[in-house]
């Protein structure tokens, strides 16, 4: 009788062996899922707000129609990432950092709503309060990218 233990025992064990290995391929298999989900939004957005940047205030040449239209272009690529975010497998260690993330973008695309109304309506108020916005939306984004796993090799 107790060898009959020993061995159901020693079958237990040997069955979480195996799973505890299969869970940590997984949970790598999602880390790197969830990296390549993301890369292609993020990329899009950083070349959306890299266009932006140039023509809106501040930028190397100011145009306010062209700010008006790559702004646009700006807001439905964070919309892209954010509905990425939100639709692909998150691993259990990114769930902070992913939900503060999509926090952070929804701030910084009211902000860019907010800086389009003001460029259409000719209003600086309405303008600088988008650019506040924008401001607080990135620095959500900048603290949620550092809250990820370190060695995750998450947008930055």
């Amino acid at each position: 009788m107790p060898m009959r233990f020993v061995m159901v025992l020693s079958a237990l064990l040997c069955t979480a062996c195996a799973v505890s290995v299969h869970l940590g391929y997984n949970k790598t298999t999602a880390e790197q899922a969830y990296r390549h989900a993301i890369a292609k939004p993020f990329n899009n957005l950083t070349a959306a707000a890299a266009a932006a940047s140039s023509v809106c205030a501040g930028g190397s040449q100011p145009n306010q129609q062209q700010c008006y239209i790559d702004t646009a272009s700006e807001i439905m690529s964070a919309r892209a990432v954010v509905r990425t975010l939100l639709s692909v497998a998150v691993p259990h260690g990114f769930a902070k950092a992913n939900s503060d993330l999509v926090r952070g973008l929804g701030i910084f695309i009211d902000g860019l709503i907010e800086r389009n109304r003001g460029l259409a309506s000719r209003s600086d108020s309405q303008y600088a309060a988008g650019e506040n916005l924008i401001s607080k939306g990135l620095s959500i984004q900048k603290r949620a990218l550092s809250e990820y796993p370190p060695g995750a090799n998450i947008v930055s």
